[in-house]
């Protein structure tokens, strides 16, 4: 019975970075879902940004005190890039966030994470870290390429996978930046405000707003992907707390003022609005955390091979949140890139299993050695002594 449990936990220690990534993937695919329900009822998009970044700094902030991590890297040199890709950080956010606005969720992470950001981590991984991604993520990629390829010619010009012709004058409507001018989900307008006010409209054009969301889409991972790579070397010289609080923490200085430059809050919430957004928040801020620890076990592209797992979470939360229907083309290349994922999870374990086997074997050797080195000093010393 105890060799089985240790069994156990020895593959669970070495699957631990895997894990720990697509727990991350299902919780930065179900705060994105929660952005949109809240959008639908008119709140702006940038409030939605700056609840996870308060979640950000309620949960690291306490942290770092409690375990008096420095607040600053090993050098000023580190602490600008440090905090440098927190700007970054808050731009993809930021990106990921309207993205999941303008066109259905399933389609922004299938763009986002299902192909833009593996791509760009591996580029980025062996630029800055020559860090090789290894066959098994190649040719997972190249897969997921073709899964998303897939998905976008699967999609409609539409915010609304659905028809327009069953949008009545009072749909669900999604309040991008401007509170009073909404969007509805397949693209027509509705001035919620008075016939006295007007309000700026941000991309009233339906094409117009699906091919910025799609950008977005790209965009945005890119930047989180350019960010984690950074994150990852930076976390061998620093500790992780000290990252996280660095890059994840102060994006409030920026959201809060943009918020009121280019939006007007919405305060009077319902109650189950308000549990939905902490919700929200709180999801983000713990897939973060578990994210940085796949980061710091795991290659950058196989972390976002993982990550890909929000493409078909994306596409089934959609379905049964904000009530938009895939095409069958998306499915099919939803489909594929989970396959993808399925198979590099499988082959990735594997390795590392193997790895600490040998790393154990090698282990068990040294002790052997160190032991016959211990003895033969023993019996010299006794000899000497005789």
């Amino acid at each position: 019975m105890v060799t089985t449990c240790r069994k156990v936990c020895d593959h669970f220690i070495h699957g631990k970075g895997l894990l720990l990534s697509l727990v991350a993937a299902i919780g930065l695919t179900v705060s994105p879902v929660l952005s949109r329900r809240a959008a639908d009822v008119g709140v702006p998009g940038f409030q939605l940004v700056l609840v996870n970044e308060l979640s950000n700094l309620a949960f690291f902030l306490p942290l770092a005190l409690i375990f008096r991590v420095p607040f600053r890297g090993n050098d000023w040199k580190q602490t600008v890039l440090i905090m440098s890709n927190g700007v970054l950080r808050v731009a993809g956010t930021t990106s990921v966030v309207v993205s999941v606005l303008l066109i259905p969720p399933g389609n922004s992470f299938a763009i986002g994470q299902g192909a833009a950001a593996p791509i760009f981590s591996m580029a980025l991984a062996w630029l800055i870290m020559r860090e090789a991604p290894g066959w098994p993520n190649v040719i997972g990629i190249v897969f997921q390429i073709a899964g998303v390829i897939m998905v976008v010619f699967g999609g409609k010009a539409t915010l609304d996978s659905s028809s327009t012709d069953s949008c009545e004058p009072n749909c669900t409507t999604i309040s991008l930046f401007e509170n009073g001018t909404d969007y509805n989900v397949t693209g027509s307008t509705n001035n919620t405000a008075t016939d006295e006010e007007s309000f700026s409209k941000l991309i009233p054009d339906a094409f117009a707003a699906y091919v910025v969301g799609n950008l977005l889409a790209i965009l945005g991972p890119s930047l989180l992907a350019l960010v984690d790579v950074i994150n990852r070397r930076s976390m061998k010289d620093n500790a992780k707390l000290t990252v996280l609080l660095l890059v994840e923490t102060w994006g409030t200085v920026f959201i809060l003022p943009l918020m009121f430059l280019l939006s007007t809050p919405k305060w009077n919430l319902e109650l189950d609005l308000v549990f939905s957004l902490i919700g929200q928040g709180v999801i983000w801020t713990l897939s973060v955390g578990c994210l940085y620890t796949g980061l710091n076990t795991e290659k950058a592209s196989t972390v976002y091979l993982m990550l890909g797992l929000s493409t078909v979470l994306g596409y089934v939360l959609q379905y049964y949140v904000v009530h938009i229907t895939p095409q069958t083309l998306e499915l099919l290349g939803a489909a594929i890139i989970v396959l993808t994922i399925v198979v590099v999870v499988g082959l990735a374990w594997r390795q590392n299993a193997r790895k600490g086997k040998k790393e154990d074997k090698d282990g068990e050797g040294n002790v052997q050695v160190k032991d016959k080195l211990i003895g033969g000093a023993d019996d010299i010393c006794k000899e000497t002594s005789v």
